[in-house]
Parts: structure tokens; sequence; C-alpha cells
């Protein structure tokens, strides 16, 4: 049985935030990359509309990725 998973999030923040968005998704590359169970993790801005983050993320387990969603689940995407 082949156990792995994709992710693919769509993040649109509003105008005044969109750099930080970014900044703070790119903050997330480095360490997301060196969890276990992880193959690879990108961040793409829209060429369109620069507001919108694309983020592309593909896990070993499905179980690893579960518990990882579960420990982030209680921090919210929200950019102040």
């Amino acid at each position: 049985m082949h156990s792995q998973l994709t992710l693919i999030a769509k993040l649109t923040a509003k105008p005044e935030y969109a750099d930080t968005l970014g900044r703070t998704l790119q903050g997330l590359v480095g360490p997301t990359r060196l969890e276990e169970g992880s193959i690879d993790y990108h961040v793409h801005r829209n060429n369109d509309d620069p507001n919108v983050w694309i983020i592309y993320e593909n896990w070993r387990c499905r179980s690893r990725c579960a518990f990882r969603a579960a420990v982030h689940q209680g921090r919210s995407g929200h950019v102040p």
C-alpha cells in the first residue's frame, strides 16, 4: 500500500499582509523539509494575484502528516 501524501494549500492574504505572509511561509520551508517524513515543501506566489500563495508538500507517510496537522491545528494561519 502506498502511503505517500500530497498536500496543496491556497492562502489568500489581504493586500497589506501579502508580503508578510510570504515571508512567514518561506520561513517554514527549511524547518518543514527537516521534519521526519518530509519529501519536499514548496511555496509559490500566484503570478496573476500577488495576494495568493500556494503551498505544495509531499510526505512519505500519511500518519506522520496527520500527526503534523493535529499539532498545527491549534495554530491559526492568521497573520496579524
